[in-house]
């Protein structure tokens, strides 16, 4: 079915939104979205993830950060012919990037976090631009022997970091002992 035709039939049911993913390939999406577009219908953009039959999972774009994200997903596997990861968890394609937030920006932040007294260990850190805001998820390994004041001032430490350094005003800090 083409797009034209695909788009049509949306219209012709009443739906508000449409989806296209296609199989390791993005190539017919802005045909898509003007289609959608013209029709007044909210355009949903991702691709179907193919190791030779197998579907291992659908990836969506919230917005063009993302359909970015997914392209050069896509092209790092495809270009050099290697298979997609069977689950997107063992990849750190996957794990630290969100939407495609700028590893270098990420990589600042984390040296920043490091920095804090009584941070051990960066375990995880997650992050999302939303317009002008950037949104940190951060889990930091500390002394198991903390209190749970010496924890929370850990955690005010890193806000107060990052706040200052990055403007970074939504931050999520996660606080787990080392045992």
């Amino acid at each position: 079915m083409s797009v034209k035709m695909l788009v049509q039939a949306a219209v012709e049911n009443g739906v508000p939104a449409l989806a296209i993913t296609n199989i390791n390939s993005t190539c017919d999406l802005w045909d898509f979205v003007m289609e959608c577009r013209a029709e007044n219908i909210k355009p949903l953009v991702g691709v179907e993830i193919w190791n030779d039959n197998q579907l291992l999972y659908i990836l969506l774009a919230a917005n063009n950060t993302g359909l970015n994200w997914i392209n050069e997903f896509l092209s790092s596997h495809l270009m050099e012919e290697k298979p997609f990861p069977a689950s997107p968890i063992e990849k750190h394609f996957f794990n630290n990037l969100t939407d495609g937030f700028d590893i270098k920006q990420l990589d600042s932040i984390r040296s920043c976090i490091e920095k804090v007294s009584g941070v051990k260990e960066i375990k995880e850190i997650r992050a999302r631009a939303n317009g002008n805001n950037i949104l940190i998820d951060v889990i930091v390994g500390v002394s198991a022997d903390l209190s749970v004041i010496q924890g929370h001032d850990i955690t005010e430490g890193i806000e107060g970091k990052l706040r200052s350094e990055f403007n970074i005003t939504d931050v999520v800090v996660h606080v787990e002992p080392e045992i």
